[in-house]
């Protein structure tokens, strides 16, 4: 559903990162699929492709979920907690790459801040954020279930 629902989350994923650049003070927009911002007296973009959008990773999980869940006991809430944060993980990490891209144009030019931030910074940010997000699913999908006694707060 992720993966079919793709254009609408990237869209969606825009106007986020939109909203978050006007947060900290830079002039941004959402078109489409697309963020845009001036940049040396002209707008310029970030498109969220297919690559570089939350929903293929995040349909993954929740597929590999399914399917761990379907053939071992896990809880359905732990499953289900487990993949929103791991979404929300990677939506958090994935808007903070493309910040960081935006951040980098506005200091070193369209080209050069482009190719640092994209390759070098993004990837490392990525990775960082795809790691704590796996981690953190990880735990919370195989912790055991709290057990409440009467009267226990």
């Amino acid at each position: 559903m992720l993966l079919l629902a793709g254009q609408a989350v990237r869209s969606f994923e825009a106007s986020a990162q939109a909203l978050v650049l006007n947060l900290v003070g830079v002039r941004a927009d959402a078109l489409g699929q697309a963020v845009i911002f001036p940049l040396q007296g002209r707008w310029v973009g970030v498109a969220f492709s297919l690559g570089c959008s939350v929903a293929p990773l995040t349909a993954l999980f929740l597929a590999g979920s399914a399917a761990a869940a379907w053939m071992r006991p896990l809880s359905y809430r732990s499953v289900l907690i487990g993949v929103g944060a791991l979404a929300l993980v990677f939506m958090v990490a994935n808007q903070l790459r493309i910040a960081t891209i935006v951040a980098m144009m506005r200091t070193m030019g369209f080209e050069r801040g482009y190719e640092v931030s994209h390759i070098f910074l993004g990837s490392a940010i990525s990775t960082i954020g795809f790691v704590a997000a796996v981690v953190l699913f990880v735990r919370l999908v195989l912790r055991e279930p709290t057990v409440r006694t009467p009267g226990a707060l």
